[in-house]
């Protein structure tokens, strides 16, 4: 395999810094996001899909939501080095299928953006770089087979979301896709509801490989937490009664200092630093849950 030079494959985006979301502007799923701060935000995001009780209720969960953004096509990987880890995705099994049995993702120059530092493109920016490149190669000429292999299946452009895996190690991405031609309509929309797909890819990454590290972690990953129950039984009733810690402790029937202690390693087995970080992360991860 060919090594190409990713700053001339992708002149767009390549090298620059991820960008900052505009809040969304009518993307009907979190219309209060504009009047509620990013944790508060975050904390009612991550409960619709932290309170899910297996893998299928976790991605019916995933289905709905994207429905609900107007997004029927979407893909989620998790990306070890070059290999696919459990693809979620609506897309047709017969398109992946090609796409494995053909060997076109060993080349495939899409995986290499999004396994670098790379921040959100569209789909048809690369398509349109590759397709202006001044020289043909093998690498080329199978991203082009690549395109083509989309286009078969109706698919026009996708918008792609790679970010840092939260846990474990590599890189994720989420992509929707479009079959509509009015390519620009498209665009139009996703702009609307960048951040929510941002926040829905860490979402899906953190609470998966937390919740359900069988079925997102491969074998040489770690998502452990270690953390006793007292610790979390003092988390659990501050999130569920909306208690102040004296309160909290009044009510398990325990000294304030052993109320605190519990916190603090709470927030120690969490990696917080607030008593309302601690309750967060431990909503993200599945330790509690979200009320």
């Amino acid at each position: 395999m060919e090594n190409e030079n990713l700053s001339n494959i992708y002149p767009v985006n390549s090298g620059q810094q991820r960008e900052e979301y505009s809040a969304p502007a009518g993307a009907g799923y979190f219309d209060d996001v504009t009047s509620t701060s990013s944790s508060v935000f975050q904390i009612k995001f991550y409960k619709t899909l932290s309170v899910c009780r297996n893998i299928s209720e976790f991605l019916e969960k995933i289905e709905s939501t994207l429905k609900s953004l107007k997004f029927e096509e979407y893909a989620f990987t998790r990306l070890i080095h070059t290999d696919i880890e459990n693809p979620i995705s609506t897309m047709p099994p017969a398109l992946a299928e090609s796409y494995m049995n053909e060997g076109l993702y060993e080349n495939d120059l899409t995986l290499q953006f999004a396994l670098s530092d790379n921040g959100p493109i569209y789909y048809s920016q690369i398509e349109d770089s590759i397709e202006n490149m001044p020289y043909i190669t093998d690498t080329i000429r199978q991203n082009r087979e690549i395109f083509k292999l989309s286009r078969s299946f109706g698919y026009t452009d996708f918008y792609l979301v790679p970010l840092g895996a939260a846990n474990g190690g590599g890189r994720i991405m989420l992509a929707v896709a479009t079959k509509s031609d009015n390519i620009t309509l498209f665009r139009d929309y996703v702009e609307s509801c960048k951040k929510i797909l941002c926040l829905l890819a860490e979402a899906i990454d953190y609470i998966g490989t937390r919740k359900f590290p069988e079925f997102f972690l491969c074998r040489n990953e770690s998502q452990k937490i270690v953390i006793t129950p007292k610790p979390l039984i003092v988390l659990n009733t501050l999130a569920r009664d909306d208690l102040t810690l004296v309160q909290t402790a009044d009510k398990l029937c325990i000294s304030i200092h052993t109320a605190d202690k519990h916190i603090c390693a709470a927030k120690k087995a969490l990696g917080a630093s607030t008593i309302h970080g601690a309750i967060y992360k431990a909503i993200k991860v599945g330790l509690i849950d979200g009320y």
